[in-house]
């Protein structure tokens, strides 16, 4: 839940998708969890660019729609948890869409 706070509060334009790649990557590391080679993607016809990831390039630019969804699962890859939001990214900032407040549900 603190990265996805942490996501929201530092996404803005013209941020390279690696910065929060490894801000996801960090919150994981921080307590032994293993996340996914990626932690999110573009939105348009399908996953598309840019992919949120801990290396990359890419630069967030004003009228991209993106999905951050950080993944992160114990050593074994047995329980895990994931928590998303759709971001659309202005010219100044990045509006997360979501109403709702960032917690987990166990299933």
């Amino acid at each position: 839940m603190q990265a996805m706070a942490d996501i929201k509060r530092v996404i803005r334009p013209g941020m390279r998708v690696s910065e929060l790649g490894q801000l996801i990557r960090a919150h994981g590391d921080g307590v032994q969890a293993v996340t996914g080679i990626w932690h999110g993607h573009g939105i348009g016809i399908d996953h598309d660019i840019p992919v949120i990831a801990d290396e990359g390039d890419e630069v967030l630019e004003p009228g991209m729609v993106v999905s951050i969804h950080p993944n992160f699962a114990d050593a074994d890859e047995e329980v895990g948890a994931s928590i998303a939001d759709v971001f659309v990214v202005g010219d100044e900032e990045a509006r997360g869409l979501s109403k709702l407040p960032y917690e987990i549900v166990q299933l």
